[in-house]
């Protein structure tokens, strides 16, 4: 698609053109053929990592039920989540953490109800 040698047309304009990043372009893919995998595999080769077990419930934990299962949201602020992200940073950790509503845009007061809905 992209012409190294075009005289009219610079690589970075052809990227421009065909909406993708120049990095894509000079990237090439990586990978090993299958026979340098299967050697790998006789010779027990293999990537050492912690495998992702977020399946997996702690046996001490308790499970608790989804309660929004066959509910129709209807309308604003009627139904509200939360999600805790852990961002490694330098020094520790960085919790952007934060309240997002389902299907609309938050409220800038609903901390403020939420507090006063406690009390």
């Amino acid at each position: 698609m992209i012409e190294r040698a075009n005289p009219n047309l610079s690589i970075t304009r052809q990227c421009r053109i065909l909406p993708i990043s120049r990095s894509l372009f000079y990237c090439a893919a990586k990978g090993e053929n299958e026979a340098n995998l299967t050697l790998m595999r006789l010779m027990g080769l293999e990537a050492v990592y912690q495998a992702p077990r977020t399946y997996d419930p702690h046996p001490g934990h308790r499970i608790y039920p989804y309660l929004l299962r066959g509910m129709a949201i209807k309308r604003p602020n009627q139904v509200w989540c939360t999600d805790i992200t852990y961002v490694p940073v330098q020094y520790g950790f960085f919790l952007p953490g934060g309240d997002h509503g389902l299907g609309h845009a938050p409220s800038p007061n609903k901390f403020a109800r939420a507090c006063s809905s406690l009390t």
